[in-house]
């Protein structure tokens, strides 16, 4: 829909794309680096660094290091708090709200996340060792 007081133009995200591969074959993909995964394992390695009580805290501090010292902004944040206290004070990296959350945080880096793509356990990524044969039904 368009809306003539709020233009927007609506880009594909060519970031993960095939035409980022090459030696694509059945068994594994070739692809330029995916950014936001490193980013991913930063914030993995600060939450697993931080005390039970202080994760969150260290999350968005562990974000703002990625973020070259920009603090993360109010409403980011507030969604940050909002994910947490959906989740019982847990930040789900590997979920769908997350990877939302991430793309908001750093669309550079981070691609829009597709809903499809989230479809293991809890809403994640499935893990490769015990949900990839189950959710593709191999």
């Amino acid at each position: 829909e368009s809306n003539a007081q709020d233009p927007q133009v609506i880009l594909p995200n060519y970031m993960l794309a095939a035409s980022n591969c090459d030696g694509t074959t059945s068994f594994y993909d070739l692809c330029c680096p995916n950014q936001c995964e490193g980013h991913k394992s930063h914030l993995e390695r600060a939450l697993a660094a931080a005390p039970a009580g202080q994760r969150l805290a260290a999350l968005k501090a562990a974000v703002e290091a990625k973020l070259l010292g920009r603090v993360v902004p109010d409403d980011l944040s507030k969604q940050l708090d909002a994910i947490a206290q959906d989740n019982n004070g847990d930040i789900p990296l590997h979920g769908l709200d997350f990877a939302r959350w991430l793309h908001a945080a750093m669309p550079r880096d981070c691609p829009r996340p597709a809903a499809d793509d989230f479809h293991g356990e809890g809403g994640a990524v499935p893990d490769a060792g015990t949900e990839y044969q189950a959710t593709a039904k191999v």
